[in-house]
């Protein structure tokens, strides 16, 4: 597989798939309940079923970039941006 950059919300999308995987592999409760707080596709406008879910993803991102936006493609980007 070719290295490639992902947007944020790519990203997000990839952290919530792996969990689906993970998920079908032997369903569990804890794992079951955070999908379903992440999820993008059940509300209308493509948001997070948790309101707080893309803030507490950018927050995790930030950390993970050592607090730097360098690098980071669209940091800007909020879970109204998203069209898909």
């Amino acid at each position: 597989m070719k290295e490639q950059l992902l947007t944020i919300e790519e990203a997000y999308m990839a952290m919530f798939y792996f969990l689906q995987i993970d998920y079908s592999r032997g369903a569990s409760d804890e794992i079951g309940g955070l999908l379903g707080s992440l999820g993008w596709t059940l509300k209308e406008d493509r948001s997070p079923m948790d309101p707080g879910a893309w803030e507490d993803w950018l927050d995790a991102v930030r950390a993970s970039m050592g607090n730097s936006e360098e690098g980071i493609k669209d940091m800007g980007a909020t879970y109204t941006d998203l069209k898909r």
